[in-house]
């Protein structure tokens, strides 16, 4: 592999990893922080105050953020794959290594095996 072409690659993956994060984030979010707002507001101020509310609402949103986050990972897990980050004699993701040492190597972080060409 070139070293233009595995920069190419690098820059499409960025961009996919945040495009997916903001579709995640939207997907996961906003709908069940709507519906939470509408029965918070409607149950819990009454009974327990509006004090109480805002606690459970901060809680409920970190969950949120938790698993959502968590989910964004396991969504992104093939995403080297797809995009030919990988390495052609172990199969480890290049992106997972330190990208600049991989640069300056040319070499992956695993295995040792030279991935790109035109290094000096």
């Amino acid at each position: 592999m070139k070293k233009a072409e595995l920069l190419v690659r690098l820059e499409i993956y960025k961009k996919e990893i945040y495009r997916r994060g903001y579709i995640l984030m939207l997907a996961g979010l906003l709908p069940l922080i709507i519906v939470f707002i509408g029965m918070g507001l409607q149950l819990n101020i009454i009974e327990y105050g509006i004090m109480a509310t805002v606690l459970y609402f901060l809680l409920f949103v970190l969950v949120m953020i938790g698993l959502v986050w968590w989910f964004a990972l396991m969504v992104n897990k093939g995403i080297p794959k797809k995009i030919g980050l990988l390495c052609p004699k172990c199969h480890a993701p290049i992106v997972k290594n330190n990208v600049e040492d991989f640069m300056r190597t040319g070499k992956c972080g695993k295995c040792g095996e030279k991935i790109i060409e035109d290094i000096s």
